[in-house]
């Protein structure tokens, strides 16, 4: 739809995705999913199926009559009690409680409302008002997405993947005891508890190649080449090299690794990010303070410790455009042609390619992590269900079922 103050095209929604301001009110069909303007009718200009708005001379005689009896039945109560003051010894005691979630039942917020990418001191209010409550004891701890699929740790140590699975890259059904997780393209990386790695998905250079490593405390996947650090802060990696993306002899004070198409890169522990393979920007070479990365195959992105970010590399679709605007965020997770930043307050920031409507996680809330594929971004919310959105070719948002199982 197109918003009325300042001329762009929106989605649907309470607000404008782009100035903020409130949209009007339209009727959505709950047939076929398309809406219209009230002023329109009460049938569906595409399917033709009739909504449950009614016009008001049909209410007014159904309002009066309420009103009547609402009415009369305080004037009987009236009566009543002038007459009987005092509760006969028979009578109960009437108690209202309001409905609570049960053990093991889905956390329902007590109010919600969807906001625009740029929360206003509203928002913040809502958020803070708003109580959610967890769903059960086994929860969604960390989230990760490749091309066409997404994994999910759980908070038990088992991980759970959803989408493509014709590389074999959703073979994590027998993993136990994981502790991280990383995706990209077609294979998928677990670090378990006792320094050991896990691998399963495409294998053609050697990615999976892992079973060999002890001691790693941290790993990550590229599209065909797999990074960890060991304890003593030095880095191993298998796979493809024909970048020189393996390159990672000498490094040292390593504590965390981010790694894309035919790139490496490292967090140390002074805030600083090394890189090898074929992307390089000088400009990385001056950040500092830095507590997070996330890379994608053009584009690496920052987080400072104060909450700010810095971007490098491809701005094509707008994905390094404005970040350092960003304030308070706790995140980022990024993908071919977006950027998503996930904010202390729990709402989410995207920038870049709308394509697959990656923009739609802006009207997400009490978000506490998200990760990124391809072409999709995934979330976890407080009470613990997780929200996906993007391209769904191969079921790689289809986390319906994964909330039922969590909730059951």
């Amino acid at each position: 739809m197109i918003c009325p103050k300042c001329g762009k095209e929106t989605q649907e929604g309470a607000f404008c995705s782009h100035c903020g301001s409130r949209l009007p009110l339209r009727i959505v069909c709950p047939r076929c999913g398309s809406s219209w303007d009230p002023k329109d009718g009460r049938f569906c200009p595409q399917c033709g199926k009739r909504s449950g708005r009614r016009r008001s001379r049909e209410i007014l005689p159904v309002v009066l009559a309420a009103a009547v009896g609402l009415v009369l039945l305080l004037a009987a109560w009236a009566f009543w009690f002038q007459r009987s003051p005092e509760q006969p010894e028979n009578s109960e005691n009437i108690v209202i409680q309001t409905e609570r979630t049960q053990a093991g039942e889905p956390a329902v917020p007590l109010q919600t409302e969807t906001f625009a990418e740029y929360p206003s001191s509203t928002q913040e209010q809502a958020e803070e008002s708003t109580e959610w409550e967890p769903v059960g004891p086994r929860r969604p701890i960390a989230v990760d997405g490749g091309i066409k699929h997404t994994a999910i740790l759980y908070s038990d140590g088992t991980v759970t993947t959803i989408g493509d699975d014709s590389r074999g890259q959703r073979s994590t059904s027998g993993w136990t005891d994981i502790i991280q997780i990383s995706t990209f393209a077609d294979h998928t990386v677990g670090l378990k508890s006792d320094g050991t790695v896990v691998a399963a998905g495409a294998n053609e250079s050697g990615q999976c190649d892992v079973a060999g490593w002890r001691d790693i405390v941290a790993v990550a996947a590229g599209s065909r080449h797999t990074v960890g650090v060991k304890a003593d802060g030095t880095v191993v990696a298998v796979g493809a090299n024909q970048s020189g993306q393996c390159d990672v002899e000498g490094w040292e004070n390593v504590r965390a690794v981010a790694a894309s198409n035919t790139s490496t890169f490292a967090l140390t522990n002074d805030g600083r990010v090394l890189s090898c393979g074929s992307f390089y920007n000088r400009n990385m070479n001056n950040w500092s303070d830095i507590v997070s990365i996330s890379v994608s195959t053009n584009h690496v992105v920052g987080v400072h410790s104060n909450g700010t970010v810095s971007a490098v590399g491809s701005d094509e679709e707008g994905q390094c455009d404005n970040l350092e605007k960003w304030m308070d965020t706790k995140m980022v997770a990024v993908g071919y042609g977006y950027t998503a930043g996930l904010r202390e307050k729990g709402t989410v920031w995207v920038h870049g390619s709308d394509e697959f409507n990656q923009h739609a996680a802006m009207q997400w809330s009490h978000i506490v992590s998200i990760g990124s594929g391809t072409e999709h971004i995934i979330g976890i919310r407080e009470d613990g269900t997780l929200v996906a959105i993007g391209t769904d070719d191969c079921g790689q948002c289809d986390v319906y079922a994964l909330n039922q199982m969590l909730e059951s």
